[in-house]
C-alpha cells in the first residue's frame, strides 16, 4: 500500500482463492485462481485493474482481465472478468464473469483481507 495523502491511496494486490458454487457444467467449477492487480483510490472511490489465472481441476488454465470499481471501507468491488484465452480443454474460451461483493466476513488474520464474491459466469468454448 502506498498512501499519498488524505485523498489518495495506491494498493497493489495478489489474491489466491477457489471457485465454488458455479454451475456443474461450468469449466471453472472447483478451479483455483491467482490474480494480481492494482487499486487506486481517490476520495474513497477505487478503480481496479488486474489479470487472473484460473487453474481448473484437470490442470488446464483460463486467463482473464479484471476491471472493477468500489468504495474503500464499504465492502468489496463490483466488476467484470473478461476471458482472454485458455489452455487444453479451455483453448479459445470467451466470456465474462460479472461479480459483486458477497456478505462481509471478518479476516482470520489481522492485516489481511478476506471476502466472499458472488458472480454470474457466461462462457463459450469453440
Amino acid at each position: 500500500m502506498l498512501p499519498t495523502d488524505d485523498e489518495r491511496v495506491q494498493i497493489n494486490f495478489e489474491e489466491l482463492s477457489i471457485v465454488v458454487g458455479a454451475p456443474e457444467i461450468c469449466p471453472l467449477l472447483n478451479a483455483s485462481f491467482r490474480d494480481m492487480g492494482t487499486k487506486h483510490a481517490i476520495n474513497g472511490k477505487s478503480t481496479i485493474t488486474g489479470f487472473i489465472v484460473y487453474t481448473i481441476p484437470n490442470g488446464d488454465r483460463v486467463y482473464g482481465t479484471i476491471e472493477a470499481e468500489g468504495v474503500l471501507a464499504q465492502g468489496g468491488s463490483t466488476g467484470i472478468v473478461e476471458f482472454v484465452g485458455g489452455t487444453g480443454t479451455c483453448t479459445g474460451i470467451s466470456g465474462t464473469i460479472e461479480y459483486k461483493p458477497g456478505p462481509q466476513i471478518k479476516p482470520a488474520k489481522e492485516g489481511n483481507h478476506q471476502a466472499i464474491t458472488v458472480g454470474r459466469v457466461n462462457w463459450k468454448i469453440p
